[in-house]
């Protein structure tokens, strides 16, 4: 029989390695403008238990006409527990920044958001709606105040689930949701400063210390190169990988020559293959008002994976690797840069 999940024991806070090894699916989450649900979801234990009820019991209905899906209910079977859980920062590695439009800072506190597990027979699947912490309620008698709380879903679910899911949002909350898809600009300034804080964390050490770090946290690095048609009707995408070693040399490069890191692999780039790489300038957002014919489109190290169809992963092992170095917290904070960008750019307007 199913667990009652409002009956359950208090529910516990969760840290953030929940997000670590998921290849996440990322959507932008707007929330009606007056709307205090967001912060009532992350302050009250009892809000979040009834939610999870009521879409336990939605799930557990049986679906019929064109929402049906016989292969995803037979593969997974009955819904068994639903629950809904704080996720919140275990330390201040986790801190989220959130930027207007304008750049106009609106907060710089812990991330937070809300854990959502689904425990089938067969699967648990899971989704995250995540903002950076409130401090306080919002106010409501505010006109036109936007709702930033919690801008950020990610997702692990089969498509059916995911539509499924997406219904009771729209129903409970009328939040619009679209998929947050992630210019070339966003990929290219997050490496950068992922890897920048790598190198400045590690400024103190041995060089031989620092490259093995690096070496370790980072391995090899794939990009996805993508063409539109004008380019080349025929050919849409080409992978790169570049050696781990070569990668240790490009940011020893770029750091002492104080040019960017992808600045520095599009220079070798060129030179190995003959193909020049247009990069946006990191500031400069209007670069991409028209799209580039040629543009990166996915950045994959061991560390963290970004690509521009909106998916996103952090890797446990790179930190666990760091830790051994007693640097496991340079990886936490970097991670959190990940997020924050993420934040960033789901706060921005759709386009």
């Amino acid at each position: 029989m199913a667990r009652d999940v409002a009956q359950s024991s208090p529910l516990q806070g969760h840290d953030f390695l929940c997000l670590y090894d998921v290849s996440w699916t990322l959507y932008r989450l707007q929330w009606p403008s007056l709307s205090n649900r967001p912060y009532s979801l992350l302050s009250s234990s009892r809000n979040r238990a009834n939610r999870a009820k009521q879409l336990r019991d939605f799930l557990h209905i049986d679906v019929t006409g064109e929402e049906a899906d016989n292969t995803f209910d037979e593969k997974a079977g009955a819904i068994q527990e639903c629950s809904w859980d704080l996720l919140e920062a275990s330390d201040r590695e986790e801190g989220a920044i959130l930027l207007d439009n304008e750049g106009v800072r609106i907060a710089e506190e812990s991330g937070s958001g809300i854990l959502i597990n689904l425990t089938y027979d067969t699967a648990t699947y899971k989704m995250i709606l995540y903002g950076p912490t409130p401090s306080q309620p919002p106010d409501t008698t505010a006109f036109h105040q936007p709702t930033v709380m919690l801008p950020l879903l990610l997702t692990k679910t089969p498509v059916p689930l995911s539509k499924r899911l997406f219904t009771f949002l729209l129903d409970t909350f009328d939040i619009r949701i679209s998929p947050l898809k992630l210019p070339q600009s966003l990929l290219q300034s997050t490496s950068e400063s992922y890897i920048k804080m790598l190198y400045r964390h590690t400024m103190s050490v041995s060089i031989a210390r620092r490259s093995v770090f690096l070496k370790d946290s980072l391995k090899d690095i794939k990009i996805t190169i993508s063409f539109s048609a004008p380019i080349s009707p025929h050919l849409r995408t080409i992978d790169v990988e570049i050696p781990a070693d070569t990668v240790c040399n490009l940011i020893e490069a770029s750091m002492s020559s104080k040019i960017s890191f992808m600045q520095a692999l599009a220079v070798h780039l060129e030179h190995h293959t003959g193909m020049h790489l247009p990069l946006p300038a990191n500031e400069d957002r209007q670069t991409e008002e028209v799209e580039p014919r040629i543009c990166i489109t996915k950045f994959v190290c061991h560390a963290f994976a970004l690509s521009g169809d909106g998916r996103f992963k952090i890797v446990e092992r790179a930190y666990s690797a760091a830790e051994v170095e007693n640097l496991g917290s340079v990886v936490r904070e970097a991670n959190a840069m990940v997020l924050s960008s993420l934040l960033a750019e789901a706060v921005k307007a759709p386009g």
